[in-house]
């Protein structure tokens, strides 16, 4: 699976570092997303289904005829 994101970068390097020492322990750590887009947020925690990329999850308001509709 490929994850872009920083924190993967992170504890993939830390999980294969400690695997090629001898470590020889599964990748557990549970993927994570967030991005800020001025006054908007999103989120998202483990593997995200991608068929729901067309219904966003709001919290908080955006302005009517954007990308979604509050």
């Amino acid at each position: 699976m490929r994850i872009e994101h920083w924190d993967h970068a992170i504890q993939h390097g830390k999980a294969a570092g400690a695997n090629m020492a001898g470590a020889n322990r599964p990748y557990t750590t549970l993927p994570f997303f967030y991005s800020d887009l001025f006054d908007l947020g999103w989120e998202a925690v483990g593997d995200v289904d991608p068929s729901l990329h067309d219904a966003p999850g709001v919290e908080g308001r955006a302005p009517r005829g954007a990308w979604c509709s509050t």
